[in-house]
């Protein structure tokens, strides 16, 4: 016999057991015994039936316990505190073949689906918010670099600038700053386009990532004018890296369609220990610049903080 007769008729019978002892008795009272005082055998007879009758509802109790209360509480719970979550409901209860069993079956099921839609909601949230990390970072990235050489733009320059003045400060080393414009840019861009003059501004740009180390700044400032940061340098350093720079410009003409295009670059390079202000020490590398320019451009003229 299968566990869904089991639980559909086991309290049933109980209960007609029940009924059927109660009828017992009363048929024993009144048709056996009549309106005469009840014998012994009587007594016992009814002491029979009241045990049988207790005994029964006492097994209906249990059988109850056993096959509903108990399976319906284990239920309640799993969906009160479980539902959507990794736990399973006992393998006893999923195996059975009565309503309890159904009806467990079915409720592991609706947790299953739930914890999968949870599970890609989730997933679908981490990716949203991956893409927003990303895009913020992108965004970040477009604000402080200049799009068409790659170079840190000159909103950046401050902002970045200082860990590198702080690192120079407490190593009580010297930081460079060098400003460099590219010579007669003006006369490039109208013998040979626009096009060429920006092909030229990327070609100073990878020549400048070359020529410095990795954790100088390099930073495109404006037009045909850059930048450079260059902490912890000594004074015959900064001035063999400016003129390093100087001469793989000059002896590195861009290569066009229409043949090859020499340049040159004027700089102005100051040097201060312990430096604290950026902007001054970009001011003070210009005044070098235009000293470097007046004096016939492709060199490099210093200054420093006593200067």
């Amino acid at each position: 016999m299968s566990r869904k007769i089991s639980l559909t008729y086991s309290v049933g019978l109980l209960i007609a057991a029940v009924l059927g002892a109660v009828l017992f008795i009363c048929l024993s009272l009144f048709l056996g015994f009549g309106a005469r005082p009840l014998s012994k055998t009587g007594y016992q007879v009814l002491g029979i039936g009241a045990g049988l009758i207790v005994a029964l509802l006492l097994a209906l109790i249990l059988t109850v316990r056993r096959l509903i209360a108990h399976p319906i509480g284990t239920l309640s719970s799993f969906a009160a505190s479980h539902i959507g979550s990794d736990d399973a409901l006992p393998t006893d209860l999923l195996e059975r073949q009565d309503e309890i069993g159904e009806l467990s079956r079915n409720l592991q099921a609706a947790s299953i689906e739930i914890r999968e839609q949870r599970l890609g909601s989730e997933m679908k949230l981490g990716d949203h918010a991956r893409a927003l990390q990303n895009a913020t970072v992108q965004l970040d990235q477009i604000g402080r670099t200049d799009q068409l050489t790659g170079l840190y733009n000159r909103q950046y320059l401050k902002q970045d600038a200082l860990a590198l003045l702080a690192l120079s400060i407490r190593q009580q080393d010297v930081t460079a700053v060098l400003s460099l414009d590219l010579d007669r840019f003006k006369d490039l861009n109208d013998a040979h386009g626009h096009e060429v003059g920006d092909q030229a501004l990327v070609h100073i740009a990878q020549i400048l990532k070359r020529s410095t180390r990795p954790y100088d700044l390099v930073v495109r400032s404006g037009g045909e004018e850059f930048v450079l940061v260059l902490p912890l340098v000594t004074d015959a350093q900064s001035m063999i890296i400016a003129e390093r720079i100087r001469m793989a410009v000059e002896k590195t003409p861009l290569k066009t369609i229409g043949g090859p295009v020499s340049m040159t670059i004027s700089i102005g390079l100051y040097i201060e220990a312990g430096l604290r202000d950026i902007e001054a020490a970009v001011q003070r590398a210009n005044e070098a610049l235009a000293q470097a320019k007046a004096a016939g451009r492709n060199r490099v003229c210093k200054t420093g903080a006593g200067n």
